[in-house]
């Protein structure tokens, strides 16, 4: 887990150098956020070779919480369906003023930068009140009941967390 968290420092560092958005407050908040979401999916990972979206939060006095979206949504959810309940509840949580950074945490199956085979992955949405949003992309493999990352690699977010959800929803219905 060490050497994951100086791959998490690292891309961390560049991903807030290249955002001119409040870096101070960003720097701090987004690796601990990386930090207590990871376990979770590594977790999964081990023991079910997969998990559910979820989510996590900072509160305002830096408190990190997790949030689940698959209540009452039966055994078997559909992954996106549970991704959007819990955007849906950050960014309630955001509008109140209740969170100053949140991670949409999630599997994908993408194409690592210079790779020529897809690989697994977890994909971890960041966003920060500041305005700081980016996404993050830890491939994996899964042997012997060990989660091995790759190297991280990541592109810019879509602020979908800091903004009202009443103006998310009216974005949604303009573009259909």
């Amino acid at each position: 887990m060490i050497h994951m968290r100086l791959k998490i420092t690292t891309i961390i560092a560049v991903l807030v150098l290249s955002n001119p958005v409040s870096a101070a407050d960003a720097g701090s908040d987004i690796p601990q956020m990386i930090n207590k979401m990871m376990p979770f999916a590594e977790e999964f990972l081990v023991d079910y070779g997969e998990f559910f979206p979820f989510g996590g939060a900072m509160k305002s006095d830096g408190e990190v919480v997790t949030i689940s979206g698959t209540d009452g949504m039966g055994s078997q959810p559909e992954s996106q369906d549970v991704i959007e309940t819990v955007k849906y509840t950050l960014q309630i949580g955001a509008a109140n003023q209740q969170y100053r950074a949140t991670a949409l945490v999630y599997k994908v199956n993408v194409l690592p930068p210079g790779k020529e085979n897809r690989s697994d992955a977890v994909a971890i949405e960041i966003d920060h009140a500041d305005g700081y949003s980016a996404v993050l992309v830890f491939p994996y493999k899964i042997k012997d009941n060990t989660v091995t990352f790759g190297d991280v690699f990541a592109r810019g977010g879509q602020n979908a967390i800091f903004v009202s959800p009443a103006s998310q929803a009216e974005t949604s219905k303009s573009g259909d």
